[in-house]
Parts: C-alpha cells; structure tokens; sequence
C-alpha cells in the first residue's frame, strides 16, 4: 500500500465515531488514574474535581478518554512544581 492510500486508509478509519451514552465522571476518572500516578511521582498534588451527578450524553467514549489523556497527561510532563487540578464545571 502506498503511503498516501495508508493515509487515506487511516484517516478513513479514524473518522468513524463510535457513539454510545457516556456517563462523563466515571469516563473522565478512568482517563485521569494514570495521571494520579505519574504526578505522585514527581511530587506533584494532582486533584481531580467532576460531579457524580455530571449529565450522560453521546460520545464517542474512547476519543473523549484519549484527548483527556493527552492534555491532562501534558500537563503532568509539562509541570515540574506545583499542583494539578483538573475539573468539569
């Protein structure tokens, strides 16, 4: 397969969303548990504040946890003192 058919390919895959009903405080816990750990690591206080009685929606549950992941995971690298929160209003 030539590059640009696997580009099309990929691009292609990742464009289906997968939506389901997503209740967002448990979804949003289950993609921040890595980032309690890494900033207990470098000694960083990291505070996750969602609402259990955060409304349910449609989503696509694993590109929602992913971006969530990469940001709150960026952060964690990208802080070297301090303190973390990461929150739903």
């Amino acid at each position: 397969m030539t590059t640009v058919a696997k580009a099309h390919a990929d691009r292609n895959a990742f464009g289906r969303m997968e939506e389901d009903v997503l209740e967002l405080a448990p979804a949003l816990k289950t993609a921040t548990g890595f980032a309690t750990i890494a900033a207990a690591e470098k000694g960083i206080a990291f505070d996750v504040g969602v609402s259990e009685d955060a409304p349910a929606f449609e989503a696509d549950a694993m590109r929602l946890q992913q971006i969530v992941v990469n940001l709150v995971g960026n952060a964690v690298k990208l802080l070297k003192l301090g303190e973390l929160r990461f929150g739903l209003v």
